[in-house]
C-alpha cells in the first residue's frame, strides 16, 4: 500500500476503529433485542437477524 493509498482510505487505525464502532453498535442491538420484553415489532426482529447479526459477525472475524 502506498503513503497516498493510506491516506485516502483513512489508515489503518481509522479503518480499525470503525470496525470497531461497528461492532459495538451491533452487540448493542443484539443485547436489547435479546433482553428487551417479548412482543417486539417483526421489522425489529427482521433486522436483527437479516442485518445486525450478520454485521456483528463480519466485523468481529475482521478485527
Amino acid at each position: 500500500m502506498t503513503a497516498t493509498t493510506a491516506r485516502r482510505t483513512g489508515g489503518g487505525k481509522k479503518i480499525r476503529d470503525r470496525q470497531r464502532l461497528a461492532h459495538l453498535v451491533a452487540g448493542v442491538a443484539l443485547v436489547a433485542y435479546v433482553y428487551l420484553p417479548g412482543d417486539l415489532s417483526p421489522a425489529l426482529e427482521t433486522a436483527v437477524r437479516w442485518v445486525i447479526l450478520p454485521v456483528l459477525a463480519g466485523s468481529g472475524v475482521l478485527m
